[in-house]
């Protein structure tokens, strides 16, 4: 979205979220993990990575995807946990 089509939103946060999960320095074994995971849903892993998805170990293993917000110098991201997630 180009910043002349922002509309203002109806939902102003009183405070926004500036921080990134830590992204920790894990073994391969996770990235071959979350490899294994993307393919047997039909997606790219190269995709995956090139757009910044990455791997952190939160209650689990989780692959983190970073998303954007129309709200300024919001920070959101998402993480899908890859333990014990049988296809569905």
């Amino acid at each position: 979205m180009y910043k002349h089509e922002r509309k203002e939103s109806k939902y102003q946060p009183t405070d926004t979220n500036s921080d990134l999960p830590i992204l920790d320095n894990l073994p391969s074994t996770y990235y071959m993990a979350m490899s294994q995971y993307l393919s047997e849903r039909g997606l790219s892993y190269m995709t995956a990575r090139y757009n910044g998805w990455s791997m952190c170990e939160r209650n689990g293993r989780r692959i983190y995807i970073p998303a954007r917000s129309q709200i300024e110098d919001h920070v959101y991201w998402q993480a899908r946990g890859i333990d014990g997630q049988e296809l569905r």
